[in-house]
């Protein structure tokens, strides 16, 4: 018959399980030989194991269970055992899946005395907030997007009026003094005509709008030197344009 364990023993074990299972995060503890020796059921429901899987405590089959889950099965695989090969080293990282979901993974060694015994997994279901990320950073491309038509369509047709009207009072004025004032208006008009289309295409550059994300950086980098005189340059490699227009303001 199994010794019965002593009361404080069964209050810290009773508390240490309670703490597992009231965490947000799913957790995992794997051995140095590859065998699962804990985890806490919010880890099977994130990753949708079987019972199948969980019963055979084996790390192996659970993470091949989980690669056809994911955007980059390879990196996942890859990831993992280059941490089983340092068993000191601590990771973070961030996991995308098919479906949408995205988890962040945090693994450091499980340790007892100086002695590495296995390895801990933390998971945290940060989907909605990524989707939230996405969704502020979409608002804010669009309002962008406004405000720079609307530099354009307003400020700007307003500037050009008043420079065109001030080289016509320069052409119907013989008077010099007058004359010399209306070119000193036209001189300003264009001069904050000049600004105000900069600083339209730094808030949303038109290429932009056609996704052309190297043309649009190549225009920033224009504008970053003609705004504040800082000296940079654009090396874009591979397929550079883009789904979301407005998201690639952020």
């Amino acid at each position: 018959m199994p010794r019965r364990l002593p009361a404080n023993l069964r209050q810290a074990l009773s508390l240490a399980e309670a703490a597992l299972e009231a965490t947000a995060d799913g957790l995992l503890f794997v051995n140095r030989r590859g065998r699962i020796t804990g985890f806490n059921r919010r880890f099977v429901r994130m990753w949708r194991l079987p019972k199948r899987v969980v019963d055979s405590h084996d790390d192996a089959k659970a993470i091949a269970f989980v690669l056809g889950q994911l955007r980059d099965p390879g990196a996942f695989g890859a990831r993992i055992r280059a941490l089983y090969s340092r068993p000191r080293q601590e990771s973070f990282d961030v996991i995308d899946f098919k479906d949408g979901r995205v988890f962040e993974r945090y693994s450091r060694p499980q340790v007892i005395g100086a002695r590495v015994v296995g390895r801990v997994w933390s998971f945290r279901d940060v989907t909605q907030a990524r989707q939230l990320e996405r969704d502020l950073a979409e608002i804010s491309g669009r309002e962008q997007a406004k405000l720079s038509r609307e530099l354009h369509d307003t400020v700007a047709q307003t500037l050009t009026a008043i420079s065109l009207l001030a080289r016509a009072g320069v052409s119907r004025n013989a008077d010099k003094p007058v004359a010399d004032r209306f070119r000193r208006i036209d001189q300003l008009g264009r001069t904050g005509l000049s600004q105000v289309r900069t600083t339209a295409r730094g808030l949303m550059p038109p290429e932009l709008e056609k996704a052309d994300l190297e043309s649009s950086l190549k225009t920033l980098e224009s504008t970053a030197r003609e705004l504040f005189g800082i000296a940079c340059s654009v090396s874009v490699r591979g397929d550079a344009r883009i789904a979301e227009p407005g998201a690639a303001v952020e």
